[in-house]
C-alpha cells in the first residue's frame, strides 16, 4: 500500500501547528532542511503544489507526535 501523500495544506496545518503563523516557513526549512535562507523556497515550492518527498511526510510526523 502507497503511504498517503502530503499535501500542501497538511504541511501548511503541521507547519502553523508546529511553529505558529508567524515565520513557521523558515523554521520549518530549518528543523526538515537543516538550514534557512534559500530552503525556505523549497517549502514554498511544496505549498504552490510540487510533490512534497515521503520522508517530510515522515519527519512531519514524528515532530507532531513529540
Amino acid at each position: 500500500m502507497t503511504p498517503h501523500r502530503l499535501t500542501s495544506s497538511e504541511l501548511r496545518a503541521a507547519g502553523e501547528a508546529l511553529y505558529g503563523r508567524s515565520h513557521w516557513q523558515t523554521n520549518l526549512a530549518m528543523a526538515l532542511l537543516g538550514k534557512p535562507g534559500s530552503e525556505t523556497s523549497r517549502v514554498r515550492n511544496w505549498l504552490a503544489g510540487e510533490p512534497i518527498p515521503d520522508g517530510v511526510r515522515r519527519a512531519l510526523m514524528a515532530a507532531l507526535r513529540s
